[in-house]
């Protein structure tokens, strides 16, 4: 099997592979308890109807203060993720941001 980066490009948009890597890089630098959601991972995967909940508002107060949040936004921008929160926003809010798509 090739190596990894040669098969991303069917796992993940073009340019999200870097921006993957720039966030992984990161996190492997960083304490888990500089990482709020390493902490409690199921608070930033919630269930679209739990959105709006108590856990969820903490999650996405949480990303204020993480070192990664700009690298966390970046990635979940690159790569379209459509669930959870990423860089302390609800995926309505990251859509707000996307790049149109290309042609």
């Amino acid at each position: 099997m090739g190596h990894w980066s040669e098969l991303s490009s069917w796992l993940m948009p073009t340019g999200a592979v870097t921006e993957w890597l720039t966030l992984s890089a990161l996190l492997d630098e960083l304490d888990d308890s500089d990482v709020p959601c390493r902490a409690d991972p199921a608070a930033w995967w919630p269930d679209r109807k739990y959105l709006n909940s108590p856990t969820t508002n903490a999650a996405v107060m949480a990303c204020e203060g993480c070192p990664a949040r700009d690298a966390c936004l970046a990635y979940a921008l690159a790569a379209d993720e459509r669930e959870g929160v990423w860089g302390g926003l609800l995926p309505d809010e990251r859509r707000k941001f996307a790049l149109p798509k290309a042609a």
